[in-house]
């Protein structure tokens, strides 16, 4: 009898996992809105890319092909794009929180601002406004973001999943 009740709960503990993993990263809606049409983000890539005393991240959402930009930049294919520019508290950490929209030039930016682009439809758009929410478990990031693009086109969307990293520190 013990051993049938201690069995029937190793499922139900499996769920419960799930669903507070579900709950911490959240479900996976990755993709992104703009002028009516969903895009689909099935990759993110986070570069550090902070020198001196200035911290500097990028991050690239991006769907459909993109191949490794970083150590082939030739390679580049993509459909569905985000670049994100970020000032973080640290220049070895990108930091977990919100970040507001900045167009002050990079070496005078308060720390947790963000600029970036967006690619969709092969059209590029300037980001001029909004906030991304940035959230870190173990190997996973979840990057929420509302955005005004160009003519004051609203962009929403998120990535949830797993990340490539490149350390790219230059402390000269």
């Amino acid at each position: 009898m013990k051993m049938k009740i201690l069995i029937s709960l190793i499922p139900l503990c499996f769920v419960k996992g799930s669903l507070l993993f579900a709950q911490i990263i959240g479900q996976q809606n990755n993709s992104f809105e703009m002028k009516g049409t969903s895009y689909v983000l099935d990759q993110c890539t986070i570069a550090n890319e902070s020198y001196s005393n200035t911290s500097k991240f990028e991050i690239d959402l991006s769907c459909c092909n993109l191949k490794d930009r970083y150590n082939k930049p030739d390679s580049i294919n993509y459909t569905n794009f985000i670049w994100l520019s970020i000032f973080s508290k640290s220049i070895t950490d990108l930091a977990e929180g919100e970040y507001r929209y900045s167009s002050t030039a990079f070496h005078l930016r308060d720390p947790m601002t963000f600029y970036g682009t967006i690619l969709s439809d092969n059209k590029t758009e300037n980001i001029t406004d909004g906030k991304i929410t940035i959230a870190r478990i173990n190997d996973k990031i979840k990057v929420q973001f509302n955005l005004i693009a160009d003519y004051g086109v609203p962009v929403k969307g998120e990535y949830s999943g797993f990340f490539s990293f490149h350390d790219r520190i230059s402390l000269k």
